[in-house]
């Protein structure tokens, strides 16, 4: 039984580096688009990266990844929760546009 919860918590913590993986380039779309803060941007890709150190920490040396475990999860948790009310309160900041402009009309053939 103990084996199979460690296989289990192994296999969290690798389920883990891919979504601090997917943080990553979130946070440079969110930085290069005009839809969301900078600010944002820069939060996410931190988040990212301390998600990552996290993980690798908790893999390569385990006595220390557990110590310091509390400290490099609050980045990732501030950008999750900020683009999580950001979208919610704000939404994106996208500008409307005419759709009857962009229409293209083709003669039926004779």
């Amino acid at each position: 039984m103990l084996l199979l919860l460690d296989v289990h918590h192994y296999g969290f913590l690798i389920a883990q580096i891919f979504f601090g993986l997917w943080l990553v380039p979130l946070g440079y779309l969110a930085y290069t688009s005009a839809m969301f803060p900078k600010a944002l941007g820069v939060v996410l890709i931190v988040g990212g990266v301390s998600d990552l150190v996290d993980m690798l920490a908790a893999f390569l040396v385990p006595d220390v990844g557990s110590q310091i475990h509390s400290l490099l999860a609050i980045p990732p948790t501030i950008a999750e929760i900020w683009t999580l009310g950001y979208l919610l309160m704000k939404g994106l900041n996208v500008p409307a546009r005419d759709t009857l402009g962009q229409l293209s009309v083709v003669p039926a053939p004779e």
